[in-house]
């Protein structure tokens, strides 16, 4: 049976597999279909096929499993007829529960198209992201997209509502062609008998650019879960890059007086006052889960806040609501409210490595927590932004108090309690799963730590460009992109500037390193890494906070740093160019054309592409820092060699 609707044709063949083609850009996928996976690790396929009916471009079909378990599918379009959508749900036709662990939709598909380059992204803000060649398996969380390395041909899949579940997408190359798998993790959540459950629908786009497809796909999800809105970016100062938990309450203080004295006074919104405030004192380890002041801040927290207030900024604080560590009274005193998961020997301990658990956000008594904790934070102290991270410890594994909710679930929970008690003030989200939290968050930490270095080796398995560096926060910052304004702002971590090293950062990134130390000389940014950093956050458009004192900083990197203020207020897009993975190329059309390319591999770079991709056949452009230009007309834009760890804004005069 075949539908077909605008430029999109749907197939299904007596043995349940499913077809999907796009016509005019030569998307073909055949065969795909829908498995159910057990917690017994069983994948069950149908069994048959049943109630098949075509009605106005629209297919429906339901699946018949072993165990009475049907699947139940309606694909068609989008309202505004552009993206194809295959809504699916469950029904337990049994007369037991059955535990899903998760459904899978196209599997087994195999995929003929133009296709060689494949979008990938991950469930936080580290991991795997960019745009690769299709040479191997990937995984991708949310969405996935496929191009040519051209960008004339794209498609993107993506669920549509990311609050209940996990979602992931397998691509996979299959010699000449791929295949692809969507899968929903329902974590062994039990369906009862006679219940039926409806999963997020499966959205599928495609056109010639897959940039104009990411953004439509951002904005279509930022509207179903009621993305939170703003005017402009939030701007400010963090303590964390260069004191590193050893701040004390005067430190804070002096930069506040020396930055409400600075140039950067009218562009500078909030200090945030990041992790250590809470220690008993700098040698202690750290008590997350025991959220009041340490001995470093006597004048106690309002005071402080008060202080701030006094000239001119909001004030700011960090916290890991969702982490507990074992040196706090919190996991001494409440281990019934931690996710527990069984040891060798069986018995059930709090969960969790390096001597960090998580918070069992499906605990009432742990909500309540949540609920008292920033109820002081903001009422009590008069705090006007939080930033709260390692939210990933909110969807530990191992068991719940409430069995009946997915860790999606149990953490929408809790940041419904935060985003209540916060009411419109500012919440930042940082090491936080990304799906859930849209709606319920003002910012996302989209990526990497920075550091006073472009790269530093960290976790090279699971981290490709390591961690606390230029060079892997700069990856998402690029290719996360088109989450900024359609989801939250976008914050890609803090400003750093610095010319050598700062003590503190030295001594942190050392702290148990006494073998191999880092040398004191490699730290300190470039010219070329700090003007590359300033130019990609200012061109991003999303939040700008520096983590330097500005009265350490030489008056040239002042200068630059001043740079990145205020935040580019036009929209940032991708530039469908996709030839090297090592280039980002992104623009901006609404009020000035400017092209900034980003050059995060170690060799100098030529970048050409047809003026078609910015609709012009004449320019002279102008460099935004350096004031370097040129100019030309034709069918091929060559722009100047770009140099290594270099960026260029190149603005059309």
């Amino acid at each position: 049976m075949t539908v077909k609707k605008n430029q999109w044709q749907i197939g299904l063949n007596e043995n349940a597999g499913l077809g999907l083609s796009h016509i005019s850009q030569g998307f073909c996928m055949t065969g795909g279909l829908t498995t159910l996976r057990s917690t017994n690790g069983a994948e069950l396929k149908p069994l048959t096929i049943q109630n098949v009916s075509k009605k106005e471009g629209m297919l429906r079909y339901e699946l018949v499993y072993p165990g009475d378990i049907h699947i139940q599918h309606e694909i068609g379009c989008t309202e505004d007829n552009d993206w194809l959508k295959i809504e699916t749900s469950i029904v337990n036709g049994s007369d037991i529960s059955f535990p899903i662990e998760s459904v899978g939709l196209l599997s087994c598909s195999v995929l003929t198209s133009p296709f060689d380059r494949v979008f990938v992204t991950d469930i936080s803000m580290t991991g795997v992201n960019g745009i690769f060649p299709i040479k191997q398996n990937h995984k991708s969380y949310y969405c996935t997209g496929l191009t040519d390395h051209q960008g004339n041909h794209a498609c993107v899949l993506g669920f549509e509502q990311l609050d209940a579940a996990f979602y992931h997408f397998y691509v996979s190359q299959l010699e000449d062609n791929c295949s692809l798998e969507a899968v929903c993790s329902r974590e062994g959540v039990l369906l009862p008998s006679g219940q039926e459950l409806k999963i997020s629908p499966l959205l599928i786009g495609s056109s010639s650019s897959l940039s104009e497809l990411m953004q439509k796909y951002g904005s279509h999800v930022g509207k179903v879960m009621k993305a939170r809105h703003f005017d402009k970016a939030k701007t400010g100062w963090c303590s964390w890059y260069h004191y590193y938990g050893q701040e004390t309450q005067e430190d804070i203080l002096s930069n506040v007086k020396a930055l409400a004295e600075s140039p950067l006074k009218k562009d500078i919104q909030v200090i945030q006052i990041d992790d250590g405030w809470n220690l008993p004192d700098n040698q202690h380890p750290r008590v997350w889960g025991d959220w009041h002041p340490g001995r470093k801040f006597s004048y106690n927290m309002k005071n402080v806040a008060d202080k701030i207030h006094e000239y001119g900024f909001e004030a700011g604080l960090w916290l890991a609501p969702f982490s507990v560590s074992k040196d706090s009274n919190l996991y001494k005193e409440h281990k019934e409210w931690l996710v527990k998961s069984e040891n060798q020997s069986g018995l059930l301990e709090p969960a969790g490595s390096g001597g960090i658990s998580g918070l069992d956000l499906t605990h009432p008594e742990v909500l309540q927590f949540l609920h008292e904790t920033f109820d002081r934070v903001f009422n009590q102290w008069g705090f006007d932004y939080i930033k709260i991270d390692f939210l990933i410890h909110g969807v530990m594994a191992g068991k719940h108090y409430d069995t009946t909710k997915t860790t999606a679930e149990a953490f929408r929970q809790a940041m419904e309690v935060i985003r209540n008690v916060a009411g419109e003030r500012f919440i930042l989200n940082c090491g936080s799963p990304i799906g859930p939290a849209i709606g319920l968050c003002d910012g996302m930490r989209i990526g990497y730590d920075v550091g006073g270095r472009w790269y530093a080796p960290m976790n090279l398995k699971n981290w490709p460009n390591g961690n606390c560096n230029i060079k892997s926060a700069a990856y998402p910052a690029i290719f996360r992109q088109w989450m900024h304004g359609h989801w939250w702002q976008n914050d890609p971590d803090c400003l750093i500037v610095r010319e050598g090293p700062v003590s503190y950062e030295v001594e942190c990134m050392n702290k148990g390193n006494a073998e191999s130390p880092v040398p004191e000389s490699d730290f300190g940014l470039s010219d070329e890494e700090a003007g590359f950093w300033v130019r990609l956050v200012w061109m991003t458009g999303g939040m700008g906070l520096l983590s330097e004192v500005w009265s350490e900083l030489s008056p040239d990197r002042q200068q630059l740093l001043m740079k990145a203020f205020p935040p580019n207020k036009d929209h940032a897009v991708w530039v469908d160019w996709y030839t090297d993975h090592e280039v980002g190329i992104l623009k901006t059309m609404k009020d000035t054309l400017r092209i900034g390319i980003f050059n995060m591999g170690d060799k100098c770079k030529t970048i050409c592409f047809s003026s078609e991709k910015l609709n012009i056949k004449q320019w002279n452009f102008s460099e935004r820092i350096n004031n370097d230009s040129f100019s030309g007309t034709g069918d091929i834009i060559e722009f100047p060699d770009i140099p290594p760890h270099s960026g260029r804004i190149w603005e059309m005069v």
